[in-house]
């Protein structure tokens, strides 16, 4: 029984050691579960001007979800309600970063988009 015990707990800190580092390798999300600017940047090949749209776009983004979660707490609003208005921000945050790029570089976030929304990873 104790070896049982012992293979168990073997495993269990195995598991947590295992999702620590897989915490570390993982990119810095942006704001609203975003991809991070520099994975933007990155992948969809951005000039200058663009960078520079970009910053401001991410800059107020993470600066409005904050507000939200602030808000939230401190009005007590339910988890629901949370949700419905980070999901307006998102949307509004998603719309202005494409109005930012260029047809194949929408593409490229899209797909950036979509692979870092935790809501469709299972």
């Amino acid at each position: 029984m104790k070896t049982l015990w012992a293979v168990f707990g073997a495993a269990l800190l195995a598991g947590a050691a295992a999702a620590q580092d897989a915490k570390k390798d993982a990119a810095p999300a942006g704001p609203y579960s975003l991809p991070s600017l520099a994975t933007v940047k990155d992948k969809c090949k951005t000039n200058d001007a663009q960078n520079a749209k970009l910053e401001v776009i991410y800059k107020d983004a993470g600066a409005k979800e904050d507000e939200t979660k602030k808000t939230a707490r401190d009005n007590q609003t339910d988890r629901k309600d949370l949700e419905k208005f980070l999901t307006m921000g998102k949307n509004d945050t998603i719309n202005k970063i494409r109005d930012v790029l260029d047809a194949d570089q929408q593409k490229t976030f899209n797909a950036l988009a979509a692979a870092s929304d935790p809501k469709k990873k299972k």
